[in-house]
């Protein structure tokens, strides 16, 4: 198999390490991908008081400047909210602190710091975009979180096509993002690891254009067994059966969203919905089970 002229770059940022694959004659086009990611993690990092994000959560009712990508990103949180009817919620920021993700796990002088009216459930419907300007509900804050990091390697992959590169990919600590040709030609083989043995991967998926993400209650945990994903339902982290869920969708913030419905909902309840939202999913149970929605199988290769 002769593989296409491409190059790679791995660098950290948003709490994790980016993977970036671009197929192009111009490695110009690669060299944009960490100056590009660090600016959004700049826009939206809740550990750096200077962020909009930050910015926005510590303005208590007052309107604040954004920039066109922030813009955005709220509207895709506010949409997210919306369309899985509060399963995935933008404002649970003040309860990922109580369970103990105060601190960036990448740089642990960085921390974490809401004004005292910071509340949760936020007033998600009360958010006020008007182009360059938004304005939080009093008490309401934001994470940018795994919708950040989805939305981030969405508009990456974008920036690189537009450049003129023939395929890319994004790998960004668990949602990958991909358009064009892979370096083998045809679409890219995407490994889901085994949450139980991270040497395996349980499934092999093609991905010719759109995301892939995975959510996990194994990783990025605190004291008392408390981890980063937070229920809606319980105020608390998840404790449920279930262990990871990926799910394959159109854009990696979408991708992202969806992923917490699985969390959120009885198992079928919640396949039924992600497949209505424009995803597929597999849940790997705690018991090492595995459930796929109907749609799933449509992307496995094997």
């Amino acid at each position: 198999m002769s593989f296409k002229k491409h190059s790679n770059s791995s660098f950290n940022a948003m709490g994790g390490e980016f993977n970036v694959i671009v197929v192009s004659e111009d490695f110009a086009i690669l060299a944009l991908a960490e100056d590009f990611i660090a600016r959004l993690e700049k826009l939206w990092s809740r550990f750096d008081s200077r962020s909009e994000i930050s910015l926005l959560n510590a303005a208590e009712g007052k309107p604040v400047a954004i920039s066109k990508e922030t813009h955005d990103l709220i509207a895709l949180m506010r949409s997210g909210f919306r369309s899985t009817q509060g399963a995935y919620d933008p404002t649970v920021l003040p309860r990922v602190i109580a369970a103990g993700y105060d601190r960036s796990l990448t740089n642990p002088e960085l921390k974490t710091v809401l004004p005292e009216s910071a509340q949760w459930p936020g007033d998600v419907e009360g958010i006020e975009l008007h182009g360059a300007i938004a304005c939080l509900p009093l008490g309401t804050t934001l994470d940018s979180g795994g919708i950040g990091k989805g939305f981030a390697a969405d508009l990456l992959v974008s920036k690189m096509m537009e450049l003129g590169a023939h395929g890319a990919l994004v790998s960004a600590s668990g949602d990958v993002v991909a358009a064009g040709e892979s370096p083998q030609g045809g679409g890219w083989t995407i490994g889901i690891e085994n949450p139980f043995d991270l040497s395996q991967h349980i499934e092999i998926v093609t991905l010719k254009k759109g995301a892939i993400a995975t959510s996990s209650t194994l990783k990025r945990t605190f004291e008392n067994n408390k981890h980063h994903l937070i229920s809606t339902n319980t105020k608390d982290t998840f404790n449920n059966e279930i262990a990871t869920v990926s799910v394959l969708a159109g854009n990696g913030a979408l991708a992202e969203v969806l992923t917490k419905v699985a969390f959120s909902l009885e198992l079928d309840e919640a396949m039924t919905q992600i497949e209505s939202l424009g995803g597929s999913a597999l849940v790997v149970m705690k018991s090492g089970a595995i459930v796929r929605s109907p749609q799933w199988e449509l992307s496995v290769v094997s």
